[in-house]
């Protein structure tokens, strides 16, 4: 007669049996009788097999895999009415977890740039209420957030008041003090009735950054005021530009006979407190067609007159205008506020003093493209 074979012994898997060898693959000292791996093997996705002390056991037990951490819950759009929710398509914001903001004065109001909005809002009165809404409703910078606002000033803090648009740009305006309101007047008050003698003056450059702030802070100084350059340093500083200015007009010219004939080479120079590079950014370009070509070269002078050459990380802008100096992210050392410019675009950035080698982009706004 047959023997009839247990069940349990029916139930086991042949890998399991592959992998126990039937003792054969024991180690010297091991108990070869039926002895198990201590490992459990792998049955498919994420199925295992706990361990058995002996071939006769009980049943082969399956755990299931850990079940997966649930995702945070996404908060819910809000709701817009119709015009504004069909505006609402239309507008880019900034990441929502962008820390560094660009400002600027336009219109003798101190902006800041959130995003653009991809239409023309402000002739209807209705899209332009319609705008509001939805700004009010989506901005990653909400009504009465606190801001701390970095210039050649100091620091000071402001709060977010409203909401506008500037040639195709989200901005938010914002509540000042009286000191930051008359510095965001780029254009000087003349008493009335009196006349412009002459040409009109261009605007002086006023940019800020524009900063998160849990609390409120008290105003500050910049740490690092620059003195007037002294002749000997700003006639150093004008042969280091001709001589870049010779290098890149010798060895970086274009070779599209197109472009070679409207290379041109700019230059632009701030004065301010950058550490152990200097006390002076020169910077030199060879510009062809509309930001097509571009080869550009930014250094340092101290005040030996010793150059430092800095690498520039700009990822859109390829050259630059060198407009302001001052501490942009409060590390003690000035940093580059420039007009950045692009192929058929442009705009204004800080690019951040890095350990005195290198200028890197912090934050960037009032961006312009021609098409």
């Amino acid at each position: 007669m047959t023997p009839l074979i247990p069940r349990r012994r029916v139930l086991l898997p042949i890998a399991l049996l592959a992998a126990a060898g039937l003792g054969a693959c024991a180690g010297p000292g091991e108990n070869t009788a039926g002895a198990l791996p201590t490992r459990p093997p792998r049955l498919g996705a994420g199925l295992a097999v706990t361990p058995i002390p002996g071939r006769d056991s009980g049943p082969i037990t399956i755990v299931a895999p850990p079940t997966r951490r649930q995702a945070p819950r996404v908060a819910p759009r809000p709701r817009l009415s119709p015009a504004a929710d069909s505006v609402a398509a239309h507008l880019v914001f900034a990441p929502s977890n962008q820390a560094w903001f660009l400002g600027a004065s336009r219109a003798n109001r101190l902006l800041v740039d959130l995003g653009r909005v991809d239409m023309e809002v402000r002739k209807d009165p209705r899209l332009l209420e319609a705008y509001n809404e939805a700004v009010v409703a989506l901005s990653p910078m909400p009504l009465r957030t606190r801001l701390r606002l970095r210039g050649p000033w100091g620091a000071e803090d402001a709060t977010v008041a409203g909401f506008d648009t500037w040639n195709g740009r989200i901005v938010a305006t914002l509540a000042l003090s009286p000191f930051l309101d008359s510095l965001a007047h780029t254009e000087p008050r003349k008493p009335a009735g009196q006349k412009p003698a002459g040409r009109k003056p261009a605007p002086r450059p006023f940019i800020v950054i524009a900063v998160r702030a849990d609390a409120a802070s008290a105003p500050a100084a910049d740490s690092c005021v620059p003195d007037s350059l002294p002749p000997a340093l700003a006639q150093r500083a004008d042969s280091v530009r001709d001589s870049v200015s010779r290098l890149l007009t010798e060895t970086a010219m274009p070779t599209i006979e197109r472009l070679a004939h409207s290379a041109q080479v700019s230059s632009s120079r701030v004065v301010g407190c950058f550490g152990p590079a200097g006390r002076v950014l020169v910077v030199v370009g060879l510009r062809a067609g509309a930001g097509e070509y571009v080869r550009e070269r930014i250094v340092a002078v101290n005040d030996s007159g010793w150059v430092t050459p800095l690498r520039v990380t700009d990822y859109r802008f390829t050259a630059h205008d060198a407009l302001a100096a001052f501490d942009a992210d409060g590390d003690g050392t000035d940093d580059l506020a420039a007009r950045g410019i692009g192929r058929s675009a442009g705009g204004v950035v800080v690019l951040r003093l890095v350990d005195g080698r290198k200028l890197e982009r912090l934050a960037s706004g009032f961006v312009w493209e021609s098409h």
